[in-house]
Parts: C-alpha cells; sequence; structure tokens
C-alpha cells in the first residue's frame, strides 16, 4: 500500500498525507472486468487481491471467486472455506457456501462484514493508546477463537480486521490459513512467500508450514505498532523489510508515541525474533493487556522519535533546554546555534538559552548535543537540560513557556564548570558517552565522540542484546544483532559493555574493528578488493573458519565500525 514518505502513514486511497501532503496515493483499483457468471445479480466488486476478487450480491452477503482455474486456488478455497466453518461467526464471515463455477474457477458466499476497517483505522494516524488497547483486546479475543479451532492465520494485518459496531473484530480472508500442529494438506505452495511483508514473523520468511500460533503474535505486535505509532515496526522495499524483521530490532515504541511503558513493552514481546520469547499463546497475552490504562504519561524517550510528525503539537512536551556561557560575542558564534537550528529563548550578553524540541527536530537530544561540542569546541561551557515545557506556536514562531526557561539557575550547577554538562534527566535517556561529574550525582560530564566512557542510557539495551546471544549461545540458532547509530553516540561503548557479559556465558569472543580510512599501510587495500568479492575463497574460509569455531566452543563475534 502507498505510505507516506516522511512519516510512514498509510495514505487513504486517492488522498495525499493529511500531516505532510505530497504526493495522492494512487486511487483503489479493484478488478475491471465483467462479474462472473451467478444465479444471483451481483453488484460491484469490492476487493480484489493476487488470489481471488470479491463481490457484493444483491440480496445481501459476498461472492469470492479465485482468479483462475487451478487445482491450487481451489484447495486454496476450500481450505477458507474449511476454516470459516470450523471457527464460526461472528469471529469470521458466516460461510454460506462454497463450490466451483462451471469455468473451473472455485467460489464461497458468505456474510458481508460491516464495520470499520482497520486498513481505514491507520490511514487516520495513530490512535490513543486507551483506544489501541480496546482494539487490541478485541483482536485476541477472536485470534484466541481461531487459534482454538486449530488454525492459524498467517496474514494477520489491518486490512484484514474489521471493528463492528458492539466493539468486537472480525477476522477477514483465510486464504492462507493453516491447520496446527501439522498441517499435510497445507494448500500454499513450497518456497514462496506467505504473508504481508511489514507483517510478517521471521520463522515465515523461512518456513511458512512450520510456524505456529506465535507467528499470529508476532503479526498482531506489528499492527499494534502501527495503530500506536502510525507506522509498522519496519519500513523500506522488500529486501530491507525481509532483512528487518529477521535481524533489526524496530524503533522502541515510545519513541514514536505516546504510549504507556507496560505496552511497548507487551508490544516489544510479541516482536521477538525468537518464538519461544513471545507470549505463549493469545489468551496469556490478552490477560497481560487487560490491566493496562492510558496513565503514563509521554515517555521522555519521544526525544529520540525517528519523525517528529508524532511529537508535531501544541502543548506539554519534553524538550531539551541548552544553557550556554560564550567566550564572546560575535557572529560566528551565534551562527553555530543556527546552523543546528536551535530556537534561542533569550540572550543576556554572553549567555544564551536555547531549546531543541520535537516540533523542529526528529532527534532533538541528539541536536543539542550536537550544538553543544560545537559551541565547547569554541571555549563556551554548556549545560544540557530534559524538561517538559509548553510548547505553542504563532506566525511569529515557536514558543516555550515553564519554570525551566523562567529560573535556569534551578536546574545548572550551582559552581563553576568546563565543557559540556548534562543533567541525570537528559543523560538517563539518552545513549551518549559521559563521565562522572564533580559537579555532584545530577550531573554528568559529556565524553568525546567515540570514547569508551560510562554510556547512560544503555542498561534496556544492554539487556535485550544479552538476552538474545543467550539464546544464541544456548543451541536455538545463530543470532545477528546489528547497532546502528549516528557518531559519538556510544556504539563502540555498548561493544566494549557487551563483550564482558559474553564472555561470562562462556562464549570465545572474537573482536574486530575498522581502522579509519587511510590509517592502513598501501599494501593492506588488497584485503578490501578480496572482501569484496561476494563469495569469493577468502569469504568462503572465514565462513568455515567461524563454524569450526562455533562447534569447538560457542562463539560471539564483535564487529565495530562496519559503515
Amino acid at each position: 500500500m502507498a505510505r507516506c514518505v516522511k512519516c510512514h502513514r498509510r495514505l487513504a486511497p486517492g488522498l495525499p498525507c493529511s500531516t505532510h501532503g505530497g504526493a495522492a496515493s494512487p486511487e483503489l483499483r479493484l478488478h475491471s472486468g465483467a462479474p462472473p457468471t451467478w444465479w444471483e445479480p451481483l453488484d460491484r466488486c469490492i476487493g480484489s487481491g493476487g488470489f481471488a476478487s470479491v463481490w457484493e450480491i444483491r440480496g445481501g452477503g459476498v461472492l469470492k471467486v479465485a482468479h483462475v482455474d487451478h487445482d491450487q486456488a481451489r484447495a486454496r478455497m476450500r481450505r477458507e472455506a474449511e476454516a470459516l466453518a470450523a471457527i464460526g461467526a461472528p469471529t469470521v464471515p458466516r460461510l454460506d457456501d462454497q463450490g466451483v463455477l462451471p469455468d473451473g474457477r472455485a467460489w464461497m458466499s458468505m456474510e458481508r462484514i460491516t464495520g470499520e476497517n482497520l486498513g481505514d483505522v491507520t490511514s487516520n494516524g495513530p490512535l490513543r493508546s486507551d483506544r489501541a488497547i480496546s482494539i487490541a483486546l478485541a483482536i485476541l479475543d477472536a485470534l484466541g477463537k481461531v487459534h482454538a479451532a486449530g488454525f492459524i492465520h498467517r496474514d494477520l494485518k489491518p486490512d484484514n480486521l474489521v471493528v463492528r459496531d458492539d466493539r468486537s473484530v472480525a477476522i477477514l480472508d483465510f486464504g492462507l490459513a493453516r491447520r496446527v500442529p501439522v498441517d499435510p494438506d497445507d494448500p500454499t505452495r513450497a518456497n514462496t512467500q506467505v504473508g504481508s511483508l511489514e507483517y510478517i514473523p521471521p520463522e515465515q520468511l523461512v518456513d511458512p508450514a512450520s510456524v505456529d500460533q506465535r507467528a499470529d503474535l508476532y503479526a498482531f505486535g506489528c499492527l499494534l505498532y502501527e495503530l500506536c505509532a502510525g507506522r509498522p515496526p519496519f519500513i523500506g522495499d522488500a529486501a530491507a523489510l525481509t532483512r528487518a524483521h529477521a535481524a533489526l530490532r524496530p524503533p522502541p515504541l515510545t519513541a514514536l508515541a505516546a504510549v504507556p511503558t507496560e505496552l511497548e513493552s507487551l508490544v516489544h514481546e510479541c516482536l521477538a525474533k525468537l518464538p519461544a520469547r513471545r507470549p505463549a499463546s493469545a489468551a496469556a497475552l490478552r490477560s497481560s493487556f487487560s490491566g493496562l490504562r492510558d496513565t503514563t504519561p509521554p515517555s521522555m524517550r519521544t526525544l529520540r522519535a525517528e519523525h517528529s510528525w508524532a511529537v508535531i503539537r501544541e502543548g506539554t512536551q519534553p524538550v531539551v533546554l541548552l544553557w550556554a556561557e560564550l567566550p564572546r560575542v560575535d557572529r560566528a558564534l551565534l551562527a553555530v546555534l543556527a546552523s543546528h537550528k536551535v530556537s534561542v529563548i533569550s540572550q543576556r550578553g554572553r549567555r544564551v538559552l536555547a531549546a531543541a524540541a520535537g516540533v523542529e527536530h526528529a532527534d532533538p537530544a541528539g541536536v543539542a548535543i550536537a550544538t553543544a561540542r560545537d559551541l565547547a569546541a569554541a571555549g563556551a561551557r554548556v549545560a544540557l537540560h530534559l524538561v517538559e515545557l509548553r510548547v505553542t506556536q504563532d506566525i511569529n514562531g515557536i514558543a516555550f513557556t515553564g519554570a525551566a526557561v523562567e529560573q535556569p539557575e534551578a536546574w545548572l550547577p550551582s559552581v563553576p564548570w568546563t565543557g559540556v554538562v548534562l543533567t541525570r534527566a537528559l543523560a538517563t535517556v539518552t545513549l551518549v558517552p559521559a563521565r562522572p561529574s564533580e559537579l555532584g550525582p545530577n550531573f554528568v560530564a559529556l565524553g568525546d565522540a567515540g570514547e569508551i566512557a560510562e554510556l547512560f542510557g544503555r542498561d534496556a539495551l544492554l539487556a535485550d542484546l544479552s538476552a538474545d546471544a543467550a539464546a544464541a549461545l544456548a543451541g536455538l540458532g545463530p543470532g545477528l544483532a546489528v547497532l546502528v547509530g549516528d557518531p559519538g553516540v556510544g556504539k563502540s561503548a555498548i561493544a566494549a559493555a557487551l563483550g564482558p557479559r559474553l564472555y561470562e556465558m562462556g562464549a570465545r569472543i572474537i573482536t574486530g574493528a575498522v581502522p579509519p580510512p587511510g590509517s592502513l599501510r598501501p599494501s593492506y587495500s588488497v584485503l578490501g578488493d578480496l572482501v569484496s568479492t561476494p563469495e569469493g575463497p577468502l569469504v568462503r574460509a572465514i565462513g568455515d573458519a567461524i563454524r569450526a569455531a562455533a562447534r569447538a566452543q560457542p562463539t560471539a563475534i564483535i564487529l565495530d565500525d562496519l559503515h
């Protein structure tokens, strides 16, 4: 489906993004041919996919007809009818009849479900977490009944879910459904993709015939992430989505949406790469959701949002304040602030108070830290602080109001300092190299970019990396984690802190780092040519050596600076 190129929100057919404008989504084009020969009058085509088209029956209900006369199409339609009959209304459409047309195409007639399609809901942007939780509970109720009937859906996505007027959810399109635990008559072809790439679980990419109910819970996590954030956890083309589902972590949900941290934890639990780390069943997951309420204020980690549209609105929101005492007042130093597009709130001689917020920046904390580094390099001393402020916007620009703006001395160090210091409020939610400060426990000193220093805000990330590594080292299969970030945010520090944890698990640690360009002896450059040769002898030899090492002892490889 079409998405906004900036916020990745699903676009309604024929409309541009309501937030960013841009090109309109193509109009929805359904089956344009004549309706199939049927003994009741048919009206318009209301849906068409790669397998079949769905037509309105004038007397009520809908008719689903396969596109082609093929044994596999007939088997797939029979499987869908079998699933609908076994599960039953109102969880799924009521099955009326099924058969084969004179031209050999399979058909199925069923109830027409009325209500709000979740595909349309997601095109309107993110939901409040209380409504998202309400829909999630209804989805889990329906999904639990599907699983109890002995089926998994394998294509759970917003388009296949309808919220009825009574707030229950009906699940549509069981063309890819599979019986569990075994299904010798699975009608889907071997070695073909089964499912929609934006919502597909990693194991379904590898072997769709062996997945269990936890595959549907992964897809559920993807669609709930989209309901809350306005976009799915991963975006990109087919190759990027395949790689992301297999090996990458999604952005933290609280980085894109103001949701309770408990909700974020449950969503990310559903998105675990290994099925064993997901909830055991839809019923167990529903039980965990039942106690959630929308009482948590927007997380401070909203500052690390990849897309600022999620926090662009007036009202109280997290802001990074930058206070600087310049060595002198001149245009060059003031130009540093302008170049980073931070908002200057006030200036009194050499002292400047500025702000970076989600209204203007996707990563306000990163912008503030980069600005502070540049000012400190010119001889300024800088303090950074995270606080919630009232943000308003008019024709004159953005205004920030609050006690921290009116009385910055309340959060600034009480004694002189040099360089850049961060308050704990900011340091604990930002991955940044830092050192303990002589100013006391409420402040840390910003470390140099790339320096291996104490890394605040790393505990949750290290815990997740360690858990994934433990699963791989225990024999559940090879594990891969890719840590991506701008220079200076602390990737090397994470790698350095992770090594000892892996060693304690009994792993052999192999580390390597790519040195800066031009630092190697000229004769070494030939190695680059060898390594860049796909499937060359050197690549195969390295792979053989790694396999041999792993057979002898659990092995972890940590590579730095791969960019």
